[in-house]
């Protein structure tokens, strides 16, 4: 349809915006495939946490998903970039996984020596026989729905929070997917 040119401005400003964010995506993960872990500055994720939420809203409003979000002051020593990869695959499963009228949570909370970011959906769940396969490369629950994926999200999500100090898992929940990552205070 035509629109003004003060729309296609925005729309540009947004594309260049999600162009640069995927590329410091992509030098991320490039970079967790080399061998040597290179030490980083602690960041702040709370505001990580609740910038990313905030990118992500429109795209749950339009699918008629809530995205909740609680956080609370905390530091990592992990990269931006990294994290932003893994809080981007997590939403991004959520969201398509989850059923319209319903709600995700992602929550950021600190225990005495960790911090746990969660990423909780209402969809179908992860079956008891996949509990243990979901974090390996290229498993599916169901490729013939895998929705243009090619199952290697989690596993590289946990490769780059383990070689942080980290760890990545399921968490309990009796509806839908929680999936935890846990990363040791800065």
């Amino acid at each position: 349809k035509p629109r003004d040119s003060a729309e296609y401005t925005e729309a540009l400003g947004s594309c260049l915006q999600e162009v640069r964010r995927l590329s410091l995506l992509t030098e991320a993960l490039l970079e967790s495939a080399r061998s040597k872990v290179v030490e980083v500055e602690p960041i702040d994720l709370e505001t990580l946490v609740d910038e990313t939420g905030a990118r992500w809203l429109d795209r749950f409003l339009r699918s008629n998903v809530d995205l909740v979000v609680k956080t609370e002051p905390a530091r990592a020593k992990i990269t931006a970039e990294e994290m932003s990869c893994v809080l981007d695959n997590l939403l991004e499963n959520a969201l398509r996984h989850s059923p319209a009228d319903s709600c995700c949570h992602m929550s950021l909370e600190v225990a005495q020596s960790d911090i746990t970011i969660s990423v909780a959906d209402m969809g179908p769940g992860i079956p008891d026989g996949a509990r243990q396969d979901i974090f390996e490369r290229f498993f599916q629950l169901d490729p013939a729905r895998s929705a243009g994926g090619f199952g290697i999200g989690l596993s590289i999500c946990k490769r780059i929070v383990n070689e942080r100090g980290g760890d990545m898992r399921l968490g309990d929940t009796s509806v839908g997917t929680s999936i935890e990552v846990i990363l040791p205070r800065a």
